[in-house]
């Protein structure tokens, strides 16, 4: 997986099959993914969806609006709270006008 960062493409150290072997390890009965509405994004078409998933170290909820035309994710909101007072919250657009595959990668 490469994730585009400050201009350049980072290769992530994780794998698909350490990532799959995550979800499938996954407790899914404690989470949530619930439609909130309908509403625009940049002029485009989206569906706002919240999502609540609780680990052993975090709880997770996270908005994410979806392109009702290309089911491409158009921004994200998400908090974290890691059971200690403190949360994270993080906000996110994506834009995918540019999205090219690094040099050699297929």
């Amino acid at each position: 997986m490469y994730v585009l960062s400050h201009g350049k493409w980072i290769k992530r150290q994780v794998s698909l099959a350490e990532m799959n072997a995550e979800r499938d390890e996954h407790d899914w009965t404690k989470d949530t993914c619930t439609h909130l509405r309908d509403e625009s994004v940049n002029g485009e078409a989206a569906s706002d969806w919240r999502t609540h998933v609780v680990t052993e170290v975090s709880t997770v909820d996270t908005d994410m609006w979806i392109s009702k035309s290309r089911g491409l994710v158009l921004k994200a909101n998400s908090v974290m709270d890691v059971g200690t007072g403190d949360k994270n919250h993080t906000s996110a657009r994506y834009d995918y006008s540019n999205v090219k595959a690094p040099a050699g990668v297929q």
